[in-house]
């Protein structure tokens, strides 16, 4: 063989194992990282809890500043039954109450202003049209 010829060879072995090799690297992609647990402040939980935990002094100040009246009455309210009263008939339906737009639907004030400028531009649209179509009956002849 000649010298031109065995250089293009090695060429094309040398481009055959750059090739193979990149093949082999997508196969076999790197293996993920491996993250280390590090050991980190409080978790917000954590802090919400440790700022809502109150000290038995704050507690006993609490405690003292609420009047007795006070939390007997929130201990009533709390026991108390509620009653629903009846309707006044056995098929009756309840009404809302009124609130002053019982007045009934309607169109916006100004749509029939917008309806006449419609209507207007609709029969522009439609002259220009037959004058376009008359147009081309023209140009056919």
């Amino acid at each position: 063989m000649t010298d031109k010829l065995e250089d293009e060879l090695a060429a094309l072995r040398a481009r055959v194992a750059e090739l193979e090799a990149r093949v082999e690297a997508r196969a076999n992609p790197p293996a993920p990282p491996k993250f280390e647990a590090v050991a980190s402040g409080p978790t917000t939980t954590e802090l919400a809890m440790s700022r809502a935990s109150l000290s038995r002094e704050a507690i006993a100040r609490t405690v003292e500043a609420v009047p007795d009246a006070e939390v007997r009455g929130i201990l009533r309210d709390g026991r108390a039954t509620q009653n629903l009263r009846p309707l006044a008939e056995a098929n009756a339906r309840p009404r809302p109450a009124a609130t002053g737009w019982e007045a009934p639907l309607s169109p916006p004030p100004g749509i029939s202003l917008i309806d006449r400028q419609l209507d207007v531009q609709d029969a522009k649209d439609r002259a220009e049209r037959i004058m376009q179509h008359a147009r081309m009956k023209a140009l056919e002849k």
